[in-house]
């Protein structure tokens, strides 16, 4: 009887210690699997820097880091941002919504064909001893259409971005500030200011000829922009006469007003200065600057065609 006691017993101490031998065995198991990730709220810079005259998207991209202390996944999402939609996130200058919006968009893929927004899942293996992650985000800013002002100020967007792990827990979170330029440029086409038929002997005896041409400058909004323009070559404003036997010169004179007063020069005050309203409207509005051209009557020169290059810089 005492001896098959004692045997119960002892198969009781075996069968504990068998359980705990499991638990001890589980419980590594369970802390590895509870692993956390997070990132730092910070400042991406962006660039190159945005041009109004592009004629094609400008596709950028920056990165953030993701910090983990164990194997981790979970579903990311980003914010709209300052604009309230996903679908056309914008920078506003100096991120006063006040102002001008760079309309841009975060995608999940480099083909920017799934705009960042909703969920996004991400795996998180820290096994290799890795523990910070990049992620990229695909930037896109519509071109041809964007009409905004030169940076003063920085554009910038502020974005939230969210952590919420699979299975259950508690969601963490941080915010960035996608920030970029917006390039000040001009463009100036060549122009041609004609004069039509000079006639010395009788119309333009007494009576000067005069003509006008536009110079259709476009610049980025808010630019304010000077124009001087040269003497050509020759460094006086002479037109050559027919070529190659004549030495005939028909001097000419180009002007900032109607009255033709103010000679076009290449030092203030004769020269013009303009502020850009849009880039889509020349400088000096919808007809651009006006050059006043004037020949002097009188001149004594052979008959045939007359003309000189002479160069305006756009200073901004």
């Amino acid at each position: 009887m005492w001896a098959k006691s004692v045997v119960s017993r002892i198969d009781q101490l075996i069968h504990r210690a068998a359980a705990i031998a499991v638990l001890l065995a589980l419980l590594p198991a369970a802390e590895a699997l509870a692993g956390r990730c997070d990132c730092t709220s910070t400042t991406l810079l962006i660039s190159p820097a945005f041009s109004v005259f592009r004629n094609t998207p400008l596709d950028t991209a920056a990165n953030f880091s993701v910090n983990c202390n164990g194997n981790a996944t979970y579903d990311v999402s980003i914010s709209a941002g300052y604009s309230g939609d996903w679908t056309s996130r914008a920078m506003y200058q100096g991120g006063n919504s006040a102002n001008d919006a760079l309309r841009y968009n975060i995608y999940t893929d480099p083909a920017r064909t799934a705009i960042w927004s909703g969920v996004t899942r991400r795996t998180y293996e820290t096994q290799s001893g890795q523990t910070t992650f990049t992620e990229p985000l695909y930037l896109r800013f519509p071109g041809t259409t964007q009409d905004v002002a030169a940076s003063g100020q920085d554009y910038w967007d502020v974005v939230t971005v969210t952590f919420n792990p699979v299975g259950g827990g508690g969601t963490n979170s941080c915010t960035l500030r996608v920030q970029t330029r917006v390039e000040a440029e001009c463009t100036a086409p060549d122009s041609t200011l004609s004069f039509g038929a000079y006639d010395p002997v009788s119309v333009n005896a007494t009576t000067p000829r005069d003509a006008t041409a536009a110079l259709l400058y476009r610049c980025t909004k808010g630019v304010a922009a000077n124009v001087q323009i040269d003497n050509g070559l020759s460094g006086v404003r002479q037109m050559q006469g027919p070529q190659p036997a004549s030495t005939d010169t028909l001097a000419y004179q180009l002007f900032t007003n109607p009255g033709r007063t103010t000679i076009w020069t290449t030092v203030i005050p004769g020269t013009v200065s303009a502020t850009s309203t849009s880039k889509n409207v020349p400088l000096g509005g919808a007809g651009g600057l006006t050059v006043y051209g004037r020949i002097p009557p009188g001149q004594n020169v052979t008959a045939g065609s007359y003309s000189q290059n002479v160069t305006a810089t756009i200073n901004y």
